[in-house]
Parts: C-alpha cells; structure tokens; sequence
C-alpha cells in the first residue's frame, strides 16, 4: 500500500465504512508503514469528532415534520394493537359464564364462609340477617367475579418515541449532508487547483515563446548588423590594397 491509498483509506476509516479486508490492510500499513500520513489522520479523526458541534441547526418546516410524525405514529399504534391482541389471555376466548353459573358460585363461597364462621344471633342486640343483605352480597361477588382483570402495561406515550425518531432520523440526514457538502468542497478545491496548475502552465509556455521570439529577433538583428560591418571592412580593405597596388606601379 502506498501513501496516496492510505489517505483514502483515512477519509473512509473515520467514518467507519472500511471492510474487514482494508481494514486489515490499513492497520498492517498504519503498523510497519515509514511514511504513513498519521498528520492526515489525526485531522481527519479531529474531523469526524467534532460533527456534531460542526452541524448547523436546521428545523424541517412544520407541515413535513406533521407528516412525518403521523405516519410513524400510525405504524406504532398498529403494533401497539398487535401487541396487544398477542398479550390478551387465553381466557378471554372462552365462553362467558352465565348468570346462573356465576349466582351457584357465589352460594358456594358464602356456604363455605358460614361453615367456617357461623353467625351468632344474639337476642340482645337484635342483629339479623335479612334476605336483602344476603342479595345485596350475592350482587356484590357476582360483579367482582365478572369484572375482567386487564393487563396494566407501562410504556412511553406514541408522541415522545414518534418525536424521538424525527429527531434521529433528521440529525442522521444533517449528517450526512454535512459529510457529502464537505467531500464537494474538497473535490472544487482540488479541482480549482488542478486548473490554476494548468493556466500556469499555459501562461509560462506562453511568456517562454515569446521570449524566446525576443531572444531570436535580438540575435538576428546583431548578426545582420556584424555581417554588414564585415562587408564594409572587406570593401575598404578591397580599396586599400588597390590603392596601394597602384601606388607601387608608379
């Protein structure tokens, strides 16, 4: 692995999105590795620790939210229902007792209750017992008896667990949003650079034709100006040996 691989692997490993074999490989590298960037990754880590301070603050508009939270708050009352319907006892499936079954019950317990405690009729204090007492009884245990027992079950209301998911769900969103707009940031600025790099580069091929266009006209003018200086040498020279050439003549 060379060192522009591991800054890749970096921006993915502090995300947590490396698989098990570059991670694998990442941590061989990060390991024996000599050059390995670890001021890259220190950034990074600083990075991704600092998100959700780093995040703006951004409230969804109120009718998107509504929305959201009615349908979430549907899907939860629908397993509350289901839920509910799996918990209800097997008893209630049974057939109801009937009335006379519940009034032969009830004489039963109240049989078992004067067996074990029989009343005392004082003449005394003239206490009796009547049959209005006795009905009034009966009535009593027959509507405890028929009173079903349902299930208490403690749970949070649908609209804190709907409002709890709304907020995950929309800071994970913030998140990723985040992430993405920072990588695009990163790609513009690298892709500004590549493209300063090439005007530059279109710039100097520019200035070095045209000097050298400078340099080749200068040299050019210079030779011609010492070639017209030889011939006028040549030329009096020429002259110089005629003259004396005749000089010698005479």
């Amino acid at each position: 692995m060379d060192r522009n691989k591991a800054i890749e692997l970096i921006k993915a490993r502090t995300l947590g999105c490396l698989t098990k074999d570059e991670d694998a490989e990442f941590k061989e590298y990060m390991e024996n590795g000599e050059d390995f960037p670890w001021d890259v990754l220190g950034e990074y880590q600083n990075l991704a620790a600092m998100l959700p301070i780093l995040l703006p603050l951004e409230l969804p508009d109120s009718e998107l939210k509504d929305n959201v939270a009615r349908k979430l708050y549907k899907v939860l009352e629908e397993l509350k229902a289901k839920k509910q319907a799996e918990l209800t006892p097997v008893a209630d499936t049974d057939p109801e007792p009937t009335e006379a079954d519940t009034e032969i019950e009830t004489e039963k317990e109240l049989e078992e209750v004067l067996t074990e405690e029989p009343i005392k009729f004082s003449l005394e204090d003239g206490s009796t017992l009547s049959d209005s007492d006795l009905s009034s009884e009966l009535s009593d245990d027959s509507s405890l008896d028929s009173a079903p027992a349902e299930p208490i079950v403690e749970e949070k209301s649908g609209k804190e667990k709907v409002e709890k998911i709304v907020d995950e769900k929309l800071e994970r969103q913030r998140t990723m949003e985040y992430i993405q707009s920072y990588y695009k940031e990163e790609a513009a600025s690298q892709e500004g650079a590549i493209k300063k790099a090439k005007l530059f580069s279109i710039i100097l091929f520019v200035v070095s034709l045209i000097v050298l266009a400078v340099v080749y006209f200068l040299l050019s003018s210079e030779i011609s100006s010492n070639k017209e200086e030889i011939d006028n040498l040549k030329i009096g020279f020429d002259e110089s040996l005629t003259i004396l050439q005749d000089d010698n003549l005479v």
